[in-house]
């Protein structure tokens, strides 16, 4: 079996053990994951991000490349409200892009428009993200204050240490 087969089994498996142990964890997702098929994904009409190095943006998503994408990379739709519901777990967003907030190109309204998009996918599951996982722990003021300006209360990040620079992917 493939291992997207598997994603549902094992959380369902995972979810099992932490409210048997009463362990709090936060699941954040990307947005773009969240849709029901690889069509609705596709219906989307969403705008390039402007890095500077066009390969970090997901978008356009090209329907000769994505209409062939396996469904189940669409993962966590069946596990996603049962996450939801249990009183020790939390659903935490992770973008809606997979936004790289330090990568050059890009700017503090390209983020809020991402944020914006993945508040839709919350409100559409009668949710409200209080915590945002930033891909590559990439942080920086101008994101932090738009997760302010969205009421986010705590993100993921990395102390400053020897052995952890906050930097751009690059």
């Amino acid at each position: 079996a493939s291992t997207f087969s598997q994603v549902d089994a094992i959380t369902e498996k995972m979810l099992s053990l932490f409210q048997r142990y009463e362990i709090h964890a936060t699941w954040a997702t990307v947005g773009l994951l969240t849709y029901d098929s690889i069509g609705s994904l596709l219906k989307e009409k969403l705008e390039a991000i402007p890095y500077d190095n066009p390969a970090y943006s997901p978008f356009p998503l090209y329907s000769e490349v994505y209409s062939k994408a396996n469904e189940m990379l669409l993962v966590g739709l069946d596990v996603l409200p049962k996450i939801i519901n249990d009183p020790h777990q939390e659903w935490a967003s992770h973008t809606f892009s997979h936004f790289y907030c330090l990568e050059p190109g890009v700017t503090e309204v390209d983020f809020k428009k991402d944020c914006q998009r993945m508040e839709q996918i919350a409100r559409e599951r009668g949710h409200v993200f209080k915590s945002i996982v930033f891909p590559r722990n990439q942080v920086n003021k101008d994101c932090l204050n738009v997760c302010a300006d969205h009421q986010y209360l705590c993100y993921r990040g990395n102390q400053p240490n020897l052995f952890w620079k906050n930097s751009a992917y690059s």
